[in-house]
This record gives C-alpha cells, sequence and structure tokens, in this order.
C-alpha cells in the first residue's frame, strides 16, 4: 500500500514538472518575442537595411565553399 501511496506521489510530481517546464519554455519565447518587437519597433520605419539593423537581427553568416551562406538569426522561430 505504502509502494502505491509513494508511486502516486512520485507520478504526481512528474506531472506537475512537465508542466512547469512547459509554462517556463512559453515564458522564454513570449519574452523573446517581446524584445523582438522592441528592437523591430526602432527600424519599422526604415526602408535601408542598416549594420545596426544586421547586428540586432543576425547572429552570424557562414559562407560555404560553395559560395552559398548560412545566415544564423539571433531570434528563433516559436515551436
Amino acid at each position: 500500500m505504502a509502494i502505491n501511496t509513494v508511486n502516486d506521489v512520485i507520478t504526481n510530481l512528474e506531472t506537475e514538472n512537465s508542466k512547469l517546464i512547459k509554462e517556463l519554455e512559453h515564458q522564454d519565447i513570449e519574452k523573446d518575442l517581446k524584445e523582438f518587437k522592441k528592437n523591430l519597433s526602432a527600424f519599422a520605419d526604415s526602408q535601408t537595411v542598416t549594420p545596426e539593423l544586421l547586428h540586432i537581427l543576425v547572429d552570424k553568416i557562414e559562407i560555404n565553399t560553395d559560395g552559398t551562406a548560412n545566415i544564423h538569426y539571433r531570434f528563433k522561430e516559436p515551436s
């Protein structure tokens, strides 16, 4: 009987832990999105891509040996 109770408690804690992890991930996504919107709003009226804008949006650009480019943005697509 006591083992079943302990197993139930463990199951409940694991479920609660999963819920909390998902909530934290959601909060991180919201925080990143708010920061991105704030940074982007500073350049919303501009029709020109400036070096400052590139530094805000792009983490790095890799050029492959075949001349193609891989662009790594500072933000990630929400999952």
